[in-house]
């Protein structure tokens, strides 16, 4: 919920007495199970990025600590006088508690300088201010003159009227919080795209459904790029036998295929401003758009047909496709010549060196190419004895040409082996080691043709 954060920052007082309380009887178990579970929830994103999922945690323990400290405020409403009296029985302030408070309260200055944030600096400041007033004794003369105060000789609160209040306090809260999320949830955040609120559901799918039974004869392609999981959902608003397909604009911009007179593209906004900047697309008809809550458009119908230029820009593409890239990479701190194959990456020098970074979780793969060429020119020869190559499970051929300096005499090397999903590394030896300045490889994936996805993982020499 936009700006409302994990835990209502009212609620943070509460939370602070709570923690305070839960220090001071740190030697009962129950607490002690509290603290622990309050300190460790900092685990969950200590290895990781940040993310809402792995912070959840903290509310468990913070609305303990807040049901703690609240429970002591209600203590205090109620009967006043007992409370006092409890400050009262601590025994006065000597010399070693007042050191030991003024080094707590001195360790919270510091440490609120150090934070960035405001409500950080208040937050670590007061909480160190009553830690010190407690440890300190010198709540007890405090007590002592509160205590004598007039008002509180005639205070008379009974549990019902506490209990009444505290509920209409925290019903009035969440029926507040409920009614402004149907209100303005819906235009709390303005992406409702995949990398926001995914906005759709019922709300395109009915519409579809109509034109569909409208239309039976047009093939309707309706873009699976506003959500996750769309197959999923797709089953629970469609049929089985549904003649919606569920295609991307993207594909046929990047692709040549079939688009005729019965075809309707249903697609998101992005998509649509991707679309119409493409010169392989022309005569935009829009037949019907679903809006955004905030009134914008988040889906359109449209039919559409290639340009006549079309079948030569994908010509174009697909020819610069088939040449070699060429870049310079760093393997083992040693910059290397590579010329390699188009790969799917906005950028291809930067992704090649995924290869070669030493990282078994990062990837690279062809764009269509069968197979994956690598042509690697180091600076100086060196002697290989072998490789490792980790190519997920896929059965491949490796073929290594080697040249000990270029417009030398190959040598070559042909292997073969199956990667699995448990052990996706293969490692090979060459029959001898081989001096090598330029290195050829070719990995084939031996059931595919192409256009293929050829992955591969990391390449290590040795």
């Amino acid at each position: 919920m936009k700006d409302y954060g994990h835990i209502m920052i009212w609620t943070l007082p509460f939370a602070l007495f709570g923690l305070i309380e839960t220090i001071r009887r740190i030697r009962e178990p129950v607490f002690r199970i509290i603290l622990i579970g309050w300190l460790a929830t900092p685990i969950a994103t200590a290895f990781v990025e940040v993310g809402i999922s792995r912070t959840m945690s903290i509310v468990f323990t913070m609305a303990i600590l807040t049901a703690i400290g609240f429970d002591k405020f209600i203590a205090w409403i109620e009967n006043p006088i007992n409370r006092l009296n409890y400050w009262i029985e601590d025994k006065s302030p000597s010399r070693l508690k007042i050191i030991s408070s003024s080094v707590v309260l001195l360790s919270g200055v510091i440490v609120s300088i150090l934070v960035s944030k405001t409500i950080d600096k208040v937050t670590i400041f007061f909480f160190a201010f009553i830690l010190a007033l407690q440890i300190s004794g010198l709540l007890n003369p405090i007590a002592k003159r509160i205590k004598d105060f007039s008002f509180l000789k005639h205070w008379n609160v009974c549990q019902t009227q506490i209990s009444w209040s505290v509920f209409i306090v925290l019903f009035s809260v969440n029926m507040f919080m409920f009614v402004d999320a149907l209100r303005n949830g819906p235009t709390w955040y303005k992406t409702y795209g995949l990398g926001g609120m995914q906005y759709g559901a019922f709300q395109v799918f009915e519409p579809i459904q109509e034109y569909a039974m409208q239309h039976p004869e047009t093939r309707v392609l309706f873009s699976p790029a506003w959500t996750n999981g769309t197959d999923v959902i797709v089953r629970f608003f469609l049929d089985d036998d549904s003649p919606i397909l569920f295609h991307s604009i993207l594909g046929y911009i990047d692709n040549k295929l079939q688009i005729d007179n019965n075809t309707l593209f249903i697609m998101t906004k992005e998509e649509y401003n991707i679309a119409i900047q493409s010169e392989k697309l022309t005569d935009f008809q829009i037949e019907n758009t679903i809006p955004c809550p905030d009134g914008t458009t988040c889906f359109y119908f449209v039919r559409l047909r290639y340009s006549d230029i079309a079948d030569e820009l994908f010509a174009q593409e697909k020819a610069l496709r088939q040449q070699l890239q060429e870049s310079t990479i760093k393997i083992n701190g040693e910059d290397v010549k590579i010329r390699h194959t188009y790969l799917e990456a906005d950028d291809q020098n930067l992704s090649i060196q995924l290869i070669f970074d030493n990282d078994p979780y990062t990837f690279v793969k062809t764009y269509e190419a069968n197979p994956f060429v690598i042509e690697l020119t180091f600076p100086t020869p060196r002697i290989i004895n072998g490789f490792s190559i980790i190519i997920g499970s896929v059965e491949v051929s490796i073929t290594m040409t080697a040249y000990s300096a270029p417009g030398a005499n190959p040598v070559s090397y042909q292997f073969e082996g199956q990667g699995y999903f448990e052990s996706p590394e293969l490692s090979f030896d060459f029959p001898e080691p081989i001096m090598v300045q330029m290195l050829h490889i070719e990995q084939l994936d031996i059931y595919a043709g192409e256009p293929n996805k050829n992955h591969i993982w990391e390449i290590t020499f040795r």
